[in-house]
This record gives C-alpha cells, sequence and structure tokens, in this order.
C-alpha cells in the first residue's frame, strides 16, 4: 500500500508539516530517505497525513509486470519485438494501428511470443538481445511456445 495515514490529534496542517519535516531530518540522519507528503485530511479533530516513503515506491516499481513480446504479420513473416508494462493495451494499439511505424506499415497484428519480467531494466535487456538474435532463432522461440503462430492476444484479455 503507497500511503501510510498517522494520526496526528490537535496538530495544525502547519504544524503536522513540521513535524513530518522533522521526521524526515532524523530518517535522513539514520540513512533512511526522508518520507514525502501527498496530502493533509482532517477527518473531526485529527489530521490525517498521507505520504509514501520513497524507497517503498522504489520497491513497489520493482514488482511491476513488463512485457517482451514479439508481433507477427503472418506464420513466417514480418516480426516485431517491443516492450510494454501494459500487454493488453499495447497490443490492441498494433491491431488498431492506431500508432504510426514499423507495425503499422508492415502489418504485424499478430502476438505470437511474450514473456514477462519485475524489472525494467531486464526487460529491456531482454528486447536488445532478441533484436540482435538471427531470425531463425526468434522463429524458432516462437515455434518452441506457440507452434502454429496462433494469435496470444485472445488469452491475455481473458
Amino acid at each position: 500500500m503507497l500511503a501510510n495515514p498517522i494520526l496526528r490529534p490537535g496538530l495544525t496542517n502547519q504544524q503536522g508539516r513540521r513535524r513530518l519535516e522533522r521526521t524526515g531530518k532524523l530518517r535522513s540522519k539514520l540513512g533512511w530517505n526522508p518520507p514525502i507528503t501527498i496530502g493533509v485530511l482532517r477527518t473531526g479533530s485529527f489530521l490525517l497525513d498521507l505520504f509514501v516513503i520513497p524507497d517503498l515506491i522504489r520497491d513497489l516499481n520493482q514488482m511491476k509486470n513488463y512485457y517482451i513480446y514479439m508481433m507477427a504479420s503472418k506464420k513466417d513473416g514480418v516480426l516485431y519485438i517491443g516492450v510494454t508494462n501494459n500487454l493488453a493495451r499495447r497490443v490492441y494499439e498494433h491491431k488498431q494501428e492506431i500508432i504510426d511505424g514499423f507495425s503499422k506499415r508492415y502489418f504485424t497484428k499478430r502476438l505470437v511470443y511474450f514473456e514477462n519480467t519485475s524489472n525494467i531494466d531486464s526487460a529491456i535487456s531482454r528486447e536488445k538481445q532478441l533484436k540482435r538474435w538471427k531470425r531463425d532463432w526468434k522463429i524458432e522461440l516462437i515455434e518452441e511456445n506457440n507452434p502454429g503462430w496462433k494469435d496470444l492476444y485472445f488469452e491475455i484479455i481473458n
């Protein structure tokens, strides 16, 4: 959970912010990143400070899913390799030709292969690795996982 509520009875917004700043300075001295205030809510006589801790955000970003995918125009046709954090949306964009570019020009509308990872850096590295591969290796990878080159889009949206 990103927001961490702390109840502070009787504090004004300004007092709450000052207290939070002092807490942040103390945490900085201890080697932690100070929290970032994202809002203050008043509930009756209480002020509710909502804040997030940058280390927590970094850790949660590492938990996201990133996808390396291959689109094809047809079996043994033109291949497109890409990376995204939302595979269903990105494949839909390819199918509807929403974004101009390679995929629209060469009609790569069939999702034939994908992998997922929780780290964007490893996803980008893998994408670059696959792009450097020989065409035969890419076809072999697709056929190991999807021998009929069927469109996997309908599997991911269900």
